[in-house]
């Protein structure tokens, strides 16, 4: 064989060594500094690369997928919901897109209040944890608070200050297209 006074099984760990380091060597080489968006895809969630600007997640598993904000939030992506939000948050407002299923479990910051936007409706946040479950097909939000406190709007609603709600811990709304309804 190609290495002589190596015996036995050492002869096949010292080809699988160069074989994976002849692997990342090609793969590194591979990877170009581009801020274009490539997909990557891991255990059912689906995320384009850090390079680009926005960043994307997907989830196709059946499980719940955890999802660290670099603001130090938590998300639980369920299977079939969507994330994105713009890589670096505002200085004064930090915002996300949800379509589909995801509990918020969101880090405090007075200064950059937290928001989510699902369908025609906006949850904003300081700091607390709060689920929101967004239907497109039967035209449905849901915003179900856990911890804290969070005020729920229409998007075309956000100057008005009568047609947003304050929920606290324990309570739910449900927007439909055009009623709202707490719960």
């Amino acid at each position: 064989f190609l290495l002589p006074g190596i015996s036995g099984w050492m002869k096949y760990a010292v080809a699988a060594s160069v074989i994976a380091i002849a692997g990342m060597i090609f793969f590194r080489a591979l990877r170009k500094p581009v801020k274009a968006s490539i997909v990557l895809n891991a255990g059912g969630i689906t995320a384009n690369d850090s390079d680009s600007e926005e960043i994307q997640f997907s989830n196709s598993a059946e499980l719940h997928r955890l999802i660290n904000l670099p603001d130090g939030s938590r998300i639980v992506l369920s299977k079939n919901s969507s994330l994105h939000y713009v890589r670096l948050f505002n200085h004064n407002k930090r915002e996300v897109y949800l379509t589909g299923d995801a509990f918020f479990d969101v880090a405090k910051d007075a200064k950059r209040p937290f928001y989510v936007y699902s369908g025609n409706v906006v949850t904003k946040v300081l700091g607390t944890s709060f689920r929101i479950i967004s239907d497109d097909q039967l035209g449905k939000v849901t915003v179900s608070v856990k911890t804290g406190k969070v005020r729920v709007f229409r998007q075309s609603d956000a100057r008005h200050q009568k047609d947003q709600y304050l929920l606290i811990r324990n309570e739910q709304l449900v927007f439909r297209d055009k009623e709202t309804k707490p719960v």
